[in-house]
């Protein structure tokens, strides 16, 4: 209810740095206070005076909470400060309503709606089950004055006013303080009696009385940290007790949240001492604790969520998301960092609920406080305070594939593209005088303009004004969940990887059509003049590669590494155009629409890792075999062999083809840094170690783990590597000057372990290292790219590394995603009979093959087999002929053989003797 009359308090204002008049000295007092034998007329006036301001300032605000509670009834009011604003999509408590209105008093500025305020008692409506759209220290924050203020300020009077709702509020809280013992002291035996015995007392000095309040309680005397068993159980006592409680509590809680919400927003230089602001974050951890523990609760009991919770957790993710770049951050984080992984795990599943209740795509009106939008951004100062712990939970648990489900990739991507050259929120005037500039210099225009003006083809543009953008880009806050990677599956970056590799083609593509038409009109006008300039035109090897819209390689099979090195050195220009490859010199008459490519770099990096070429090796552990290859320990690298090498990587990614490679993480990690600089700050640990070198990154361990004080006599090493080089005797090299002569103690052993890793993981191969990485990233340099992380690049490189196991290939899901042309369908004879093989007969490397003689790939996409495209094609009646496929297409060719026994002879056949290429 709205407070029906609003009196002066004896209690002085929040707002207000001005004591009570009655607590003021004689000599602090103002001249209009009456003293004895002043006179009784100027007295009298003064009070006339001061009564008619305490009922204006008193008009004042209840004029504005019923403005801001209510409303003014006009659909199409445009007033941020009224509740029939925004299609009624302000929707706050009477106590968050009441503090706004008396901001909005102070400031004295005109904020009323020019109608006359709507005389129906419902509150407004909230929208998205009833949550708080906007926050009211982000209306504070909006409504601050820009300049000096021209109109009277009524409420900097020398007696502050105040609603006596809130000053009875006040005063009760005051008395508190004497029922209770200091918060600091209060241990969960006080807490448990005082809640028996005086509950609303407990919980209003807990929850509300202070921010720093179950902040400053059941800590840890060693850790001087929140104890949490002690909380958890107070909070089950809380839920088990009165049903009013847990309202309470919610309400409380929410009113903590708009305090601390308004120091965020006005405390830009003066915040409080370091341990006010460690409790706050406790608090706000205590806060985690009690959405994860009302959750568990509502989830036992089958309960759906309240419109409190929701609240509650929108400005929860408010205050984190609002607290970057604060000096609060740092308090907040160390706090959350605290929180146990399970209960970390569920307060993220409890913001991906709340993002899944209140889904909403573009565009985000109400910017930074949106609801989508700061919940995405405290979901990422979890990811943050994650990577703080000391064993943070997994990088899955931030992925929500349910959620993922109902974002249009395409838009998003577009309004990426516009973010990585902008930057995120809205435009600033800046970016729009840029804009309006070259609206008037079409041929002058910068180049981050030039390319997002720049047309993109096939299904993509980032033209600023096109008709396909989901919202326009000016006025308006841009927002894309591609800002935030650790939110995406690998699946999803994929296809963004694709498409930004799909856009560069089609520029290239449409750049050599118009060179093409060009080239024509140009032949056109010299026929009649000189035959000999049109043919040197016709003639010119750069001419030709302008004009021609792929890349086109001619292999022959037994050349094809000299063939590929040859072409590619001559065509570097057209490695971002589509890739076509046309094998010669064999007989072979296969037209390139994908599979001829597969097998291509199939073939090709089989060669490139093979011994005999001398750029890599398969590692071996002590004398023990590794599946890994690594960079051939050489004295003299063949740098431009590696630099091609990291070309031909990029070229198969960029053209969406899984090789079949098998580099450690780091390997991956290396490739994704984006500059040479961060890839020499890049730390090498023993974290990197086992997964290549298992039994080295034991030895070092051990020698980390020894618990004596004698390392030097016990492990006898020195400040020193042994290296075993291709072709050449081991040797020795010291990982510091002089390290031969320095032997390792326990003073040094942790610095000498990641000298080690990172000589091992880099050093040794730095040269090849930046030879490959340039070469890949000279093709594949474009932003998605640094969407990925490791093990995501390796995935969408080689597909899902699964493992040679039948019950790897999920032949169930290949057989649920396949399609059936020209008579076939799925109950057809010759269907069940081919799935009864693949299920029943084949092996696992028979089921391998069959993919590889569908797709020309047997690796898995990722996001498994149900990524794949699988038909079955009737291929005439029953005959001796072997099956074929179109492997561009993953169609198989079927004939319709009479029986299971002679289907199974007739497919075994074909999937144990296919390669090469012919028409069909």
């Amino acid at each position: 209810m709205i407070p029906s009359t609003l009196q002066l308090a004896s209690r002085t204002s929040p707002f207000s740095s001005q004591p009570p008049p009655h607590s003021l000295s004689p000599q602090q007092k103002p001249s209009h206070y009456s003293q004895p034998g002043t006179n009784k007329t100027s007295s009298s006036t003064k009070r006339s005076s001061l009564s008619k301001v305490k009922l204006e300032y008193q008009e004042q605000v209840q004029r504005y909470l019923t403005q801001l509670v209510k409303g003014c009834g006009q659909s199409f009011c445009t007033n941020r400060f009224c509740a029939s604003a925004r299609g009624n999509q302000l929707c706050i408590d009477n106590s968050a309503a009441l503090i706004i209105a008396m901001e909005l008093v102070r400031q004295g500025k005109d904020r009323y709606c020019k109608a006359s305020l709507a005389n129906s008692t419902n509150p407004a409506t909230c929208t998205r089950n009833g949550l708080a759209l906007t926050s009211p220290s982000s209306i504070i924050h909006f409504a601050s004055p820009t300049k000096k203020e021209t109109t009277p300020d009524i409420s900097r009077s020398p007696i502050p006013f105040l609603p006596q709702l809130v000053a009875d509020m006040w005063r009760k809280d005051i008395s508190l303080d004497h029922c209770l013992p200091p918060l600091c002291e209060l241990d969960l035996a006080s807490a448990q009696h005082v809640l028996k015995t005086r509950p609303t007392t407990l919980l209003r000095a807990l929850f509300r009385q202070h921010l720093h309040g179950i902040g400053s309680c059941f800590l840890d005397p060693v850790t001087s940290f929140t104890n949490i068993s002690d909380l958890v159980t107070l909070y089950q006592d809380i839920l088990d007790g009165d049903a009013s409680w847990p309202l309470r509590v919610d309400e409380h809680y929410e009113f903590l949240l708009d305090r601390i919400l308004v120091n965020l927003y006005n405390n830009h230089e003066n915040w409080p001492p370091i341990d006010v602001m460690a409790a706050w974050s406790r608090t706000l951890y205590c806060l985690s604790v009690w959405l994860n523990t009302t959750d568990q609760r509502m989830n036992s009991h089958h309960s759906t969520t309240t419109i409190s919770v929701h609240t509650m957790t929108y400005k929860f993710a408010l205050v984190f998301s609002k607290s970057a770049g604060t000096p609060f951050e740092s308090h907040l984080v160390k706090a959350i960092a605290q929180l146990q992984s399970t209960r970390m795990i569920q307060l993220i599943d409890h913001l991906h609920h709340y993002l899944l209740s209140h889904f909403h795509i573009g565009p985000y009106r109400l910017g930074e406080n949106d609801v989508v939008v700061a919940a995405v951004k405290a979901l990422r100062f979890l990811f943050e305070c994650n990577q703080q712990r000391d064993k943070p939970v997994p990088e899955e648990s931030f992925v929500n594939e349910e959620l993922l489900q109902y974002l249009q990739i395409k838009n998003e991507y577009r309004v990426w593209k516009r973010i990585v050259a902008y930057g995120e929120g809205r435009p600033s005037a800046a970016t729009l005088a840029l804009l309006q500039q070259s609206k008037f210099h079409q041929f002058h225009r910068d180049d981050v303009i030039q390319d997002q003006q720049r047309r993109s083809r096939l299904f993509m543009t980032t033209n600023l004004t096109s008709i396909l953008l989901p919202y326009p880009f000016v006025a308006f806050y841009q927002f894309s969940w591609l800002s935030y990677p650790f939110l995406i599956s690998a699946s999803v970056k994929r296809k963004v990887l694709l498409m930004d590799c799909m856009a560069a083609m089609s520029r290239e593509y449409e750049d050599a059509c118009v060179n093409h038409t060009l080239l024509a009109q140009a032949q056109r006008l010299l026929a009649s003049s000189s035959s000999l300039a049109s043919s040197r035109l016709l003639n010119d090897d750069r001419m030709k590669s302008a004009i021609c819209p792929y890349l086109l390689l001619e292999i022959r099979r037994d050349q094809i590494v000299e063939d590929t090195w040859h072409q590619v050195s001559l065509k570097w220009r057209d490695l971002k155009k589509p890739l076509k490859i046309k094998f010669v010199d064999g007989g072979e008459e296969g037209v390139d629409q994908g599979g001829v490519q597969k097998e291509y770099f199939a073939v090709l990096f089989e060669h490139l890792l093979s011994k005999s070429h001398g750029l890599f090796s398969l590692l071996t552990d002590d004398g023990e075999p590794s599946p890994f290859h690594w960079f051939r320990t050489t004295p003299d690298p063949d740098l431009n062999g590696y630099e091609m090498m990291g070309v031909l990587l990029g070229l198969a990614v960029y053209n969406g083809v899984l090789l079949h490679l098998t580099f450690p993480r780091i390997f991956w990690q290396q490739l994704l840094q984006p500059t040479v600089a961060d890839l020499d700050s890049l730390p090498f640990s023993l974290q990197d170690l086992p997964q290549a070198w298992p039994q080295l990154a034991h030895g070092l361990k051990a020698l980390l783990d020894y618990q004596g004080h004698d390392v030097e006599a016990v492990f006898c090493r020195n400040y020193e590597i042994t290296i075993s080089s291709f072709e050449q005797p081991s040797a020795t090299v010291p990982l510091q000057p002089n390290g031969q002569w320095i032997p390792v103690t326990n003073a040094n052993r942790y610095q000498y372990v990641q000298d080690y890793c990172r000589h091992t993981m880099f050093e040794l191969h730095r040269p090849a290292i930046l030879a490959l990485r340039r070469g890949f990233r000279s093709v594949l340099g474009c932003p998605a790219l640094a969407l990925l992380a490791p093990s995501e690049l390796e995935m969408i490189t080689c597909g899902w590394q699964l493992g040679r196991h039948s019950e790897d290939l999920d032949m169930m899901e290949l057989e649920r995603i396949t399609e059936y042309d020209d008579g076939y369908f799925d109950e057809h004879p010759v269907i069940r009979h081919f799935w009864s093989v693949v299920h029943n007969d084949f092996t696992r490397e028979q089921k391998h093959k069959l993919l590889l003689f569908v797709t020309a790939s047997d690796r898995i996409p990722v996001g498994g087999l149900k990524e794949l495209t699988f038909v079955i094609q009737r291929n005439g009646p029953d005959s001796d002929r072997l099956p074929t496929a179109l492997t561009c297409f993953s169609r198989l060719l079927l004939p319709e053989y009479s029986s299971k026994d002679k289907l199974r002879d007739r497919i075994t056949t074909s999937i144990e003797n296919s390669k090469g290429f012919g028409l069909v």
